[in-house]
């Protein structure tokens, strides 16, 4: 091989090399026009979600949204209690009647006596019962406690307790 062959050699091997550099340049080149289209969209979302300022700090935004969560919570609590206190309230409250009519004397006439019961969820309260007749009427209350009384109940009574109770 003459000196000449050589260079001629050289010569292809250069054009080869500088073809192959130029061509991973343009890769290279459009790697970097790929990732610069990214980092934009990705710009663009980061502002939309932290607001228009670029200058937000993502630390701040989270200390933030941490006092929030805190105020939150304080918020829940808070509502926990309340509705444990309407619970106790509702349940001594006497909101379980019962009510029944009847003719206490057996007497020619309508059913003119009543009882009525006004229970709590814990069958508590006080049973009121109205007799009449054709000369008076008399009212009685008596206390109840689970479902009883100390005083004596009349059948009507009883069966007006049980009717609030359902």
């Amino acid at each position: 091989m003459t000196q000449q062959d050589r260079l001629f050699g050289l010569e292809d091997q250069l054009i080869w090399l500088l073809l192959g550099s130029i061509g991973l340049s343009l890769v290279l080149l459009l790697l970097v026009l790929i990732l610069w289209i990214r980092i934009s969209r990705l710009r663009k979302r980061y502002l939309s979600s932290m607001g228009t300022e670029a200058s937000v700090n993502v630390e701040e935004v989270l200390i933030q949204l941490r006092k929030q969560l805190e105020q939150l919570e304080e918020a829940r609590v808070a509502h926990v209690e309340q509705f444990r206190k309407l619970e106790q309230t509702l349940e001594v409250m006497k909101g379980r009647i019962g009510f029944h009519r009847y003719n206490a004397f057996g007497e020619s006439g309508n059913d003119l006596s009543f009882s009525l019961a006004l229970l709590d969820a814990n069958r508590n309260g006080v049973v009121i019962s109205s007799l009449h007749n054709r000369d008076m009427s008399y009212v009685y209350a008596k206390p109840i406690v689970k479902g009883d009384s100390t005083y004596k109940l009349t059948p009507e009574e009883r069966q007006t307790i049980e009717q609030a109770d359902s």
